[in-house]
């Protein structure tokens, strides 16, 4: 029996230092989307296709931003379950409470 992934608003969980991100493959698909819809890199596709990478633009302000330094925002994924994968931040990242 196949698993539903429901589509969620990152969550976000500051630990002292670290920075915890969770992305659904929901979630991970429409960002690939809408990476196709921009002249983004391939590099940053590719990455978010093979679950290699998140994206995590923290802010409006940050989406604002060209794609082309959207890769700073590209952080090492692992798998957490079949619909969910995660990734763990050094800080000082921007830390917005209000997602």
């Amino acid at each position: 029996m196949a698993k539903f992934c429901s589509p969620r608003k990152p969550i976000k969980i500051r630990l002292s230092t670290r920075l915890i991100m969770v992305r659904s493959t929901i979630e991970i698909d429409e960002q690939i989307e809408l990476l196709n819809g921009y002249e983004s890199s391939e590099s940053i596709v590719d990455s978010l296709k093979q679950k290699k990478k998140l994206l995590f633009l923290l802010s409006e302000d940050e989406y604002k931003e060209p794609v082309s330094n959207w890769a700073e925002n590209m952080y090492d994924a692992t798998k957490l379950d079949e619909c969910f994968y995660f990734s763990i931040a050094k800080c000082p990242l921007p830390f917005v409470e209000d997602m």
